[in-house]
């Protein structure tokens, strides 16, 4: 046995059985086969079913004591007694510095290995295995993104302690390059490893907005892949040359003219060209997986990537099959929350509105597109309102609403001009914020006092709008009251005066 697979192993199964919460998420993942030796096969399968039932690892006299019952009595003496010095060996292993991610990459290794016997052989069809080794990379993914792969599991140790009181001091920020924006944020920007996310309603200017911050970052020397699923290659050159260059798409200047403009300035700021990548992915099927191999190739050519921006999420598709789309995109932006932690960089993207947000004032998390299963994954959750008033303005106005954020303050709208015109989308020194949560609160307000208006007046009682002098209490109608005769029993007219 290869000496490296034979560490990876002891190391793996001698940490599962350190730690019950490690156990517990690798449990299904970590199948007995994928163990190569055969005593160790034979301690972890005991190992798995003792865990089912003590909701724990077993200690090490509880496996020995387990390994001489079930043994049958026929079994040769090296073989007990090399299973006993295997479960002594993986007990005094050294663990302290194991991860998830040694652990992952081992169970990927006994995985693969198994694929690839499979396309040697030709067994299967390639495009079963393809979607096999998809399935192999999704299972691999939480165990690597829901651990910090620098954290000491076991024991934890007063080094780790003294470095928490400085999480806030030296993590890494991206800024978004609008003060008002992040300014809102902690440490002034989105950290790494979060997802963004920008709604807006059909046509109301996601791709614009995208782009501003794509050539945002980029000035801040930021390394940038920028995917677009819905416009063509030409279309989104063209639109980033005309906001990089800063002539407008109206302007007359041919795209030549545009592209001396841009080098002009990337120049100016000394940007490098390989720090971005516009890349068109209009096709029939694009999954998570096919924008992190696109961002995969790139590291592996020049370097990592800082952000990833894809145009927009909505329109990717789910490696996971459901019945109901809106479970699809669910799975669709908690991928795209995975693939910003495995590449330690920042996610952008972008998300529709429903019907009912069409032309509103002010957007909420009630707005988005079939549900709010895409909103949770999101660290910072963005709404671009516009009203056809603010469309009409010149330059036109909108609104970026902070409808989530886990970095600092929730419930504020930010003035901004949407000048898609000249491929502009920047602050607006003229505006000032505006608390949404108070204006929505007394909209509620407003619309509780319209209802409890009219049950009144359905109620025969004048509404607080009809009383003068702003008595706001509801008072009677002085109605005549009508009272009425019955006519005789011989059909002769009613008498003289009867009402």
């Amino acid at each position: 046995m290869d000496l490296i697979e034979a560490t990876r192993e002891e190391r793996s199964i001698a940490w599962a059985l350190r730690d019950s919460e490690a156990f517990g998420s690798l449990i299904e993942a970590f199948k007995p086969e994928y163990v190569e030796h055969p005593y160790y096969q034979v301690v972890y399968r005991i190992a798995r079913s003792l865990f089912k039932k003590l909701k724990r690892p077993p200690t090490q006299e509880e496996l020995t004591s387990i390994v001489l019952s079930r043994l049958p009595p026929g079994e040769s003496p090296d073989t007990m007694s090399g299973i006993i010095q295997g479960i002594e060996r993986l007990y005094a292993l050294d663990v302290t510095e194991a991860t998830y991610v040694e652990v992952a990459e081992y169970i990927a290794l006994r995985e693969l290995t198994g694929l690839a016997d499979a396309v040697s052989s030709m067994e299967q069809d390639p495009t079963e295995l393809l979607d096999k080794a998809r399935s192999i990379v999704d299972r691999m993914e939480p165990l690597v993104s829901s651990r910090d792969s620098t954290k000491l599991v076991y024991p934890l140790r007063a080094e780790y302690l003294q470095q928490l009181l400085l999480v806030d001091d030296d993590e890494e920020v991206i800024p978004f390059g609008y003060p008002s924006l992040d300014g809102m944020l902690r440490n002034r920007g989105a950290g790494r490893g979060e997802l963004v996310v920008v709604m807006a309603s059909t046509n109301a200017g996601k791709s614009w907005v995208l782009l501003n911050m794509v050539a945002n970052f980029v000035d801040q020397g930021f390394r940038v892949a920028y995917f677009t699923l819905d416009d063509t290659q030409t279309e989104i050159d063209r639109r980033f040359l005309g906001r990089a260059s800063g002539v407008g798409l109206d302007q007359p200047y041919t795209k030549q003219q545009r592209h001396e403009m841009l080098l002009d300035w990337m120049y100016e700021r000394n940007v490098n060209p390989d720090n971005l990548v516009l890349t068109s992915l209009v096709a029939e099927r694009i999954s998570v997986a096919t924008i992190r191999g696109y961002v995969g190739m790139m590291e592996r050519e020049s370097g990592p990537v800082d952000v990833i921006v894809v145009d927009y999420g909505d329109l990717l598709e789910s490696s996971s099959h459901h019945e109901k789309h809106h479970l699809k995109l669910g799975d669709v932006f908690e991928g795209l929350r995975r693939m910003g932690k495995l590449h330690n960089c920042l996610v952008v993207t972008a998300t529709q509105t429903n019907r009912e947000g069409l032309e509103q004032e002010i957007l909420s998390l009630k707005k988005i597109a079939e549900g709010f299963i895409k909103a949770w994954p999101a660290a910072l959750f963005l709404a671009l309102c516009q009203t056809p008033g603010e469309m009409a303005m010149t330059p036109p106005r909108c609104r970026l609403a902070i409808l989530k954020n886990k970095r600092g303050r929730v419930g504020f709208e930010l003035p901004f001009i949407a000048d898609w015109g000249n491929a502009m989308f920047r602050e607006d020194p003229d505006g000032s914020q505006r608390n949404i949560t108070q204006v929505l609160a007394r909209k509620a307000e407003e619309e509780r006092q319209a209802a409890e208006d009219m049950r009144q007046r359905r109620n025969g009682k004048k509404s607080s709008q009809d009383i003068d002098g702003g008595d706001r209490k509801s008072v009677e109608w002085n109605r005549p009251k009508k009272t009425f005769q019955a006519f005789p029993a011989t059909g002769d007219a009613p008498p003289e005066g009867a009402e």
